[in-house]
């Protein structure tokens, strides 16, 4: 953890004391100035860590998945003309 005064974090990042504080309290800051500290204390690549791993597409699960079998209906036998009426 960088241990820096609120102050010198605030000029950094080009905000004003408070809302370095409120960030650091858990109370509610913008996006903007989250990534503004973050980049301050050189911890942009952190948000990595929020990003959710992607997952498999939609069309990649249905190449995997392959076609589905299909129920094969009965044959019917073939009519023959010797047994027409």
């Amino acid at each position: 953890m960088i241990n820096m005064p609120r102050k010198q974090l605030a000029e950094k990042a080009g905000l004003h004391p408070n809302s370095v504080a409120n960030l650091e309290n858990g109370k509610t800051v913008s996006l903007q100035t989250f990534i503004q500290v973050l980049r301050a204390l050189d911890e942009l690549a952190s948000l990595d860590h929020f990003i959710p791993e992607p997952g498999i597409s939609p069309v990649a699960l249905l190449k995997l998945k392959g076609k589905e079998k299909q129920r094969a209906s009965a044959k019917k036998p073939p009519q023959s003309l010797h047994n027409q009426p």
